[in-house]
């Protein structure tokens, strides 16, 4: 099992960290592919160095439906700044 580190309040996005915990075992290359971006986007932001975009958005209320409500708030807490 590979555990994933999540660095809270460095820039990492609310979805982006909720995708990570459900990622468990699935390859990084299998995320981003079920999402729909590539792995090097994945990785920006993984890491806090990109802002997710409204293709990874969607991407993630099409692959985790469960996480549909994370998404919707993220959303309007964006639209709020």
């Amino acid at each position: 099992m590979v555990t994933r580190v999540i660095k809270r309040g460095e820039g990492v996005d609310k979805v982006v960290e909720a995708v990570i915990l459900k990622q468990g075992d699935t390859s990084n290359d299998e995320i981003a592919k079920k999402i729909g971006i590539t792995n090097v986007m994945w990785s920006y932001l993984k890491s806090g160095k990109r802002k997710p975009g409204k293709k990874f958005y969607t991407g993630v209320m099409r692959a985790f439906p469960d996480l549909i409500p994370t998404v919707l708030m993220a959303m309007t807490e964006e639209e709020g700044k």
